[in-house]
């Protein structure tokens, strides 16, 4: 801009060297005509500044180059070490606790702790894996899936390694866990019968050390010494009570029902009872000859039976354990002649189709309706009972043999595992959520419905292990092994 009161190249001869310099170059002056204030110094853009050719210019951008570059730089590796870290809005966090304190975690085989009793730990979404080790104890191996932004807790109590030993040797049949867990009774190849305390390892003969020889099955109830024995024939055993005539309950009120004409199975039903005495002796009960399978309910005070008459009744039967006060809960059971399993629930009965072609069923004490169960079972292989009597472990025929599990709240299979197994691989429930299984190679392999457990081999003087069933005693925190000539026992 130029100042309209100067003429052009005309300078005055007082006028200011400010006053000489071009109008964009001027510089301000006090007012008053007094002294000059300092010039302030301004840098004039030439030609080819304006152009950008200037060093000044592209010294400007580069430094700017040079900031975003560290910018980035510093970002990511900061996103690198958190990450590493577990620190990050998608991951999830695996709280941990055990017992006993002070093992030694490796998670991923990467991250790794000693003696560790609880930790907080940031992972990745996705599979993990969990291996925890402590002296004088199994290890434990487990996989576990972790979702972004979830928080789970996995609670691991590790098994000392079992003390194993002989507990009988010889040709044992029907062993069964009595006295809830306390004792294992079982019959000798000759027709006796025997219990033997887990806590002293002290032997006693039941039932008088009368000998029943032809005994063809036997069902232990889970209480005192009493069992169910279905024997060849009707022997004569001696100073028994025969109960086939008893009348039913007062169903309904008034009317005591009877009995139905009894059809010959070749075998009969009784009633052992270890402190069922007389003056005699002691007294064995014969049930009825009509009886197909039967058990005893979970608290020993009832048993429930398939009721197969002459006349064509096939109905399923709750009495007392020697047959009184019999009521007849169902009268068209959709099976012929199942295999009856009272589980570990006082509601449901367990009806087994190993005979025919036909579905399992359930029945439902409480609402007396039968409903389809483990469709996809194979027959003629062990099933378990949960602890809470709500779920049942079995052997399923989908994509070759594979341990599954039917939830019986559900109505509905609520898993199936990946490994294959062996149509008479063995199993028990160790907890409402755990179970312990054999393989081919003598191992025990504990699993958990919520994740899997790798197997530990046990290894011991007592040899490997060919386990043809399986015990535990929630009590004892025993696993009882039989084989074909010997039960061991394996004590944590």
């Amino acid at each position: 801009m130029v100042d309209q009161n100067l003429e052009p190249n005309q300078p005055k001869a007082d006028s200011s060297l400010s006053d000489q310099l071009p109008s964009d170059l001027k510089v301000a002056v006090s007012a008053g005509g007094g002294s000059k204030m300092a010039p302030t110094p301004v840098v004039a853009e030439s030609a080819a500044g304006e152009q950008g050719g200037s060093p000044g210019f592209a010294t400007k951008w580069i430094i700017i180059a040079v900031s975003i570059f560290v910018i980035l730089l510093l970002a990511g590796t900061a996103y690198f070490l958190f990450s590493k870290a577990g620190i990050g809005t998608n991951r999830g966090t695996l709280d941990l606790s055990l017992e006993p304190a002070g093992a030694d975690i490796v998670i991923d085989g990467k991250f790794k702790r000693q003696a560790v009793s609880s930790l907080s730990i940031k992972l990745k979404p996705g599979e993990h894996t969990l291996l925890a080790t402590k002296e004088g104890y199994l290890d434990w191996e487990q996989e576990f899936t972790l979702s972004a932004n979830e928080s789970k807790e996995i609670n691991l109590k590790l098994n000392t390694i079992p003390n194993i030993e002989v507990l009988i040797e010889g040709n044992i049949a029907f062993p069964e866990l009595i006295r809830n867990g306390r004792s294992i009774a079982y019959m000798s190849a000759e027709g006796s019968f025997s219990v033997i305390n887990l806590d002293t390892n002290e032997q006693a003969s039941l039932f008088g050390n009368h000998v029943i020889a032809q005994a063809r099955f036997i069902n232990w109830a889970s209480g005192e010494p009493m069992a169910l024995a279905k024997l060849d024939g009707m022997p004569k055993l001696s100073n028994l009570r025969d109960n086939r005539s008893v009348r039913g309950r007062f169903v309904p009120l008034g009317e005591r029902p009877v009995q139905g004409a009894p059809r010959n199975t070749g075998t009969s039903s009784w009633f052992l009872n270890d402190t069922n005495q007389t003056a005699a002796g002691w007294q064995p009960v014969l049930l009825n000859e009509s009886i197909g399978s039967f058990d005893f309910s979970p608290d020993s005070s009832r048993i429930i039976y398939f009721y197969h008459t002459a006349d064509g009744e096939q109905s399923l039967v709750v009495a007392h354990p020697d047959g009184g006060e019999w009521e007849r809960l169902a009268t068209q059971v959709p099976l012929v002649d199942p295999e009856l399993v009272w589980l570990n629930s006082e509601r449901y009965i367990l009806l087994l189709d190993d005979k025919n072609d036909g579905t399992d069923q359930i029945f439902d004490m409480v609402s007396k309706n039968f409903s389809e169960a483990m469709p996809d079972r194979l027959a003629n292989t062990t099933v378990a009972s949960s602890p809470d009597g709500t779920r049942i472990l079995y052997v399923s025929e989908e994509n070759g043999y594979r341990l599954a599990v039917w939830n019986l709240l559900s109505s509905s299979r609520e898993k199936l595992f990946e490994e294959a197994i062996d149509s008479q691989t063995q199993f028990v429930w160790q907890t409402d959520d755990k179970f312990i299984l054999n393989k081919d190679d003598g191992s025990l392999w504990y699993w958990n419905l919520n994740g899997k457990e790798k197997p530990m081999q046990f290894v011991s003087a007592a040899g490997p292990l060919e386990p043809i069933k399986l015990f535990y005693s929630i009590i004892n925190h025993q696993l009882l092994v039989v084989e074909q000539t010997r039960i061991l026992s394996l004590k944590a």
